[in-house]
């Protein structure tokens, strides 16, 4: 595709990432379409999106959505659950330990750390999945 590499807002030269880019002085994050270089839109209220360069993400400033663009975070940060104020890992702590003391957070932990061992292999990345039930153990001991 040919399109123009320049932000529509402020006319600075685009920063080129995988899938996207972004402008270093307005921070505003673009995609490329047919028609060129077109702001990202945010899924919800659909505000032109902005790219925090330093966390990874692509945020909201409208109404505070953020999509994390580094796969690594698919483990500690997943963006659909990133994607809210509170990180929802945050939210489940706050109402099981309100409700069954640390020890309900704990357990639940505990669980999803089982669950992702167990399917390690059978659905999608070995990795990413072992990955996922370590996080669950850090959640844990935390």
């Amino acid at each position: 595709m040919n399109g123009n590499a320049i932000c529509r807002e402020c006319n600075q030269q685009l920063v080129m990432m995988d899938g996207f880019a972004y402008c270093a002085n307005c921070c505003r994050a673009y995609v490329q379409d047919i028609q060129g270089w077109v702001q990202t839109a945010c899924p919800f209220c659909h505000h032109y999106m902005r790219y925090n360069p330093a966390a990874d993400w692509l945020y909201c400033p409208l109404c505070k959505v953020r999509q994390n663009q580094n796969k690594a975070n698919n483990i500690q940060h997943p963006a659909h659950y990133t994607a809210y104020p509170v990180e929802v890992i945050n939210m489940i702590r706050e109402v099981l330990v309100a409700e069954y003391g640390a020890q309900g957070f704990e357990a639940y932990c505990l669980g999803n750390e089982i669950k992702y061992r167990m399917r390690a292999g059978l659905k999608g990345d070995v990795a990413e999945d072992i990955g996922k039930a370590e996080q669950y153990r850090k959640f844990r001991s935390a």
